[in-house]
């Protein structure tokens, strides 16, 4: 079940948006100062994309913590569970949230491009994966590299990679003596803040290491068990 603080933070960011049209002034407004046509119907419609965008965030956390559940792995997936729903409602960086949809846009982009980068694209709809990396695109630098770094440290940390072990270790497909720095399980809460993001940057992608990419296929399984509620992706991002 979606969490009922989650989901009225995406209701009012809607309302918000309904009430004052910020995101979409303010989408037109770059459009123009970058030299772009931008009629009222192309701008409602990225307006649209956003808001659709953002109303994911509960159902994908749901599918997950469902599938968790049907599989068995509920205790093991808890924590990337958890941070993920953290990574939404109090992010350490990005646009503030009484802006509306405007201000939420990063906390989404942050969710799905946390569980992209521990399974893949193939996890969302292509429609979908497109959206998001026009997201990327609307954020803008040096914002986006900022969630980027913030992600990417995120996955990273012991929390998500001990959750990703335990996952593992209890469906079969690493034994627990394969990565004995996380071997131990520990308990995590909601309380529990996400990893700051470093400025360093980011270590270059063929010297990324992704331990996590063994359980993909667990994960996926997790997040796909009930398809049907995963149509709406395909309708709403055509």
């Amino acid at each position: 079940m979606p969490n009922p603080l989650l989901v009225r933070k995406i209701q009012e960011a809607i309302i918000h948006e309904n009430n004052t049209h910020y995101c979409y002034h303010l989408m037109m407004q770059t459009h123009l100062s970058q030299g772009f046509p931008a009629d009222q119907a192309t701008i409602s419609n990225y307006v649209i994309n956003v808001q659709n965008y953002i109303a994911q965030v509960s159902a994908v956390l749901d599918q997950f913590q469902t599938g968790a559940q049907n599989a068995g792995l509920s205790t093991e997936f808890q924590p990337i569970f958890l941070t993920a729903e953290r990574l939404f409602m109090s992010p350490p960086i990005g646009i503030p949230d009484y802006l509306g949809l405007a201000g939420i846009l990063d906390n989404a982009y942050l969710v799905f491009d946390f569980f992209i980068n521990i399974l893949g694209q193939n996890v969302f709809y292509p429609e979908f994966v497109q959206l998001h990396y026009a997201i990327r695109n609307m954020l803008g630098e040096p914002l986006a590299s900022q969630l980027d770094n913030l992600v990417f440290n995120t996955v990273n940390s012991p929390r998500v990679l001990s959750s990703i072990q335990n996952i593992a270790r209890a469906s079969g497909q690493m034994n627990a003596q394969d990565n004995p720095v996380y071997a131990q399980k520990e308990s995590y809460s909601a309380e529990q803040p996400v990893p700051e993001y470093s400025k360093e940057k980011s270590p270059p992608a063929e010297e990324q290491k992704k331990p996590y990419q063994s359980v993909a296929p667990i994960l996926n399984m997790m997040y796909n068990c009930h398809t049907q509620k995963m149509d709406i992706f395909r309708s709403a991002f055509r």
